[in-house]
């Protein structure tokens, strides 16, 4: 147990804080026009990286199989740090100081400031944030839940099905296009007809533990909907960031009350995953026609793509939001198709490339019955 914990803690502190760490660096470095605030740029890195991983774990495994888990882990390292270190000089701030100025004015907001709360105590007045205690206290509530979620099992058809899948790829340290993935150690029938983004986490954590401690665990993968439920709760609040806190609290309440999204913070289930980058790619959408800048474009395909490589809805919203971006440019139509193709080229590089390998030489076209044997 306490090995387990040890392993699960240095994953956080890599996958959580150090690789996002490079991405926000370089996402900084990209965006010379400060089209999005830091704060919105910390939140869409630490959105991003756990698909990165995935992302180059799958082609690692596709191109370069059979290989030791330290190579895998090696490879991925590179990718983010190597970038990073290229960017470390941009003087916008860090992940320290984005959060540092978060809690900067909480118990000393200035009178002047809009959506305060005054506090007489005794002779002294206190100034408070009420947004950003009502964040605070938010945290909390999903740490909380996260540690509970951590001493729970796994359970329902889909959570099982990916994580066994995951763990497999790790095992076996190869991707294979076949009709049937089925594993005969352990009569496993993996019947998904998504991409492999998501159970690809799975692998991560497996390799992980495999180098470092030669053992497993699954509180990442388990863990995923709570970061990714945080991560769209929070977003929302950097939107919402000039207006009055009672919009605010309205956001919480919307995000909270229907069923369906309290399930994933007490469930684990893919949905959050897909429904973060689903709502990013619509932002951005708008951004990325309202600024016409190429950073936006480029966050635009990448995060559209990755909400496509996670889910196979995912590929007809890429294909509404590509025809949108074609169609509501404000640019010449040779230029817009030339911007829409290298759209849909990134959207094949962000692990969509998956799609067609299935449809020809593996499980066949998405359109198609399932069946359980």
């Amino acid at each position: 147990m306490f090995s387990a914990l040890l392993l699960y803690s240095l994953l956080i502190i890599v996958s959580c804080r150090v690789f996002p760490g490079a991405v926000l660096r370089v996402m900084q470095y990209f965006d010379q026009r400060n089209n999005l605030s830091d704060s919105q740029l910390l939140l869409l890195s630490l959105g991003i990286t756990p698909f990165l991983i995935s992302l180059i774990i799958y082609y690692l495994l596709v191109l370069l199989p059979h290989k030791p888990a330290y190579f895998y882990f090696s490879i991925v390292s590179a990718c983010f740090l190597i970038p990073g270190y290229l960017c470390r000089n941009h003087k916008r701030a860090g992940i320290k100081e984005i959060i540092k100025g978060f809690f900067k004015d909480l118990y000393k907001a200035r009178p002047e400031q809009a959506g305060i709360m005054k506090i007489q105590a005794s002779e002294k007045t206190i100034y408070l944030r009420p947004d950003k205690l009502f964040v605070l206290c938010s945290l909390s509530l999903f740490v909380i839940l996260g540690i509970r979620q951590t001493g729970s099992f796994i359970s329902g058809h889909d959570m099982l099905e990916y994580s066994v899948q995951g763990r497999y790829f790790g095992e076996q340290k190869n991707i294979v296009y076949e009709q049937y993935h089925f594993n005969p150690e352990n009569d496993f029938y993996y019947v998904g007809l998504h991409g492999y983004s998501f159970p690809l986490i799975r692998t991560w954590e497996y390799f992980f533990g495999e180098m470092l401690l030669k053992t497993d665990t699954d509180y990442l993968f388990r863990n995923i909907s709570i970061y990714y439920y945080l991560l769209l709760f929070l977003f929302g609040f950097t939107l919402l960031s000039a207006k009055p806190f009672y919009i605010k609290l309205l956001w919480s309440v919307i995000m909270c009350l229907p069923l369906g999204f309290s399930n994933f913070m007490i469930g684990p289930h893919i949905d959050a995953y897909r429904l973060f980058m689903i709502s990013v790619s619509l932002l951005l959408l708008y951004k990325a026609i309202e600024c016409n800048h190429n950073f936006m474009f480029m966050l635009l395909f990448g995060f559209t793509g990755a909400q496509a490589f996670i889910h196979s809805l995912g590929v007809f919203i890429a294909a509404i939001i590509m025809l949108s971006f074609f169609l509501f440019l404000n640019k010449k139509i040779k230029d817009k198709i030339l911007l829409t193709a290298v759209f849909g080229f990134i959207l094949l590089l962000m692990g969509n490339i998956h799609y067609l390998l299935d449809t020809f030489i593996g499980t066949g076209w998405i359109f198609q019955s399932i069946k359980y044997y």
